[in-house]
């Protein structure tokens, strides 16, 4: 009687590890999108099993260079290692992520701050009285985005408040710029304007030059366009 118990646990314990077995090798697997830097790192695999830890090690490391990496828009802290180079791990979700890394001369002297994109609006001289608010999206130094936003009502009381946001208050508020073509605003014919409404936004073109754009250039319903920028920042905004 003991010796079948015995050979029955035994089997048990054997079907569990199969078990096992097969359902790690034959779980499902998720890619990792280097962004086009795969060659950059050692050991790395084009897909890993959810919850598996994966270390790989990024060795093409210039002087003077400082580097930062991010696994879908989150930054990372990884190891140095003096004969690997960076050791970068992480556990794989559920879901396919984006690695990236993003270089920089650590011997030219960047500003604290980068403005991303600027939006104004004011009335001035209407039965309502002059109010205006501005949002502002700035990089800061160490590649975090801070959104501020400050206004003033008729009865001159201003409000200010800032905000960490996330990368995509940056990518929606260009989506919007390419959508509706804002670079080419002043190469209109007939420009339009409102009568005592002023809004503006200003921002960075693909040579890192500012452009500004205005109610003094915009097609018909301008306005409404412009005022999406605002609205894309303002739901970023968070406590």
């Amino acid at each position: 009687m003991i010796r079948s118990l015995t050979k029955s646990a035994a089997a048990l314990m054997i079907g569990v590890m199969l078990m096992s077995l097969f359902t790690g090798c034959f779980a499902k697997r998720y890619s990792v999108d280097y962004s086009g830097q795969k060659e950059s790192y050692l050991h790395a695999k084009d897909s890993y099993r959810a919850g598996e830890k994966v270390e790989i090690f990024f060795d093409r490391i210039a002087t003077d260079t400082d580097y930062s990496f991010y696994l879908d828009k989150e930054r990372l802290s990884p190891l140095y290692d003096d004969k690997k180079g960076f050791v970068i791990t992480f556990t794989m979700p559920a879901h396919d992520v984006v690695l990236e890394y993003r270089s920089r001369n650590s011997m030219i002297v960047e500003p604290e701050e980068t403005l991303l994109v600027e939006y104004r609006y004011g009335v001035v001289g209407t039965d309502g009285g002059d109010n205006s608010r501005a949002l502002t999206l700035t990089r800061l130094a160490d590649g975090t985005l801070r959104l501020d936003v400050c206004g003033s009502d008729a009865d001159g009381a201003e409000t200010f408040a800032s905000y960490s946001v996330p990368e995509e208050a940056a990518e929606k508020c260009y989506e919007i710029i390419n959508e509706h073509d804002f670079r080419h605003w002043d190469e209109l014919e007939d420009p339009e304007c409102i009568d005592g409404v002023a809004v503006s936004c200003r921002f960075l073109d693909e040579n890192g030059e500012y452009v500004r754009v205005s109610t003094d250039e915009m097609p018909g319903g301008g306005e409404a366009m412009l005022s999406e920028i605002e609205i894309a920042l303002r739901s970023y905004a968070n406590d």
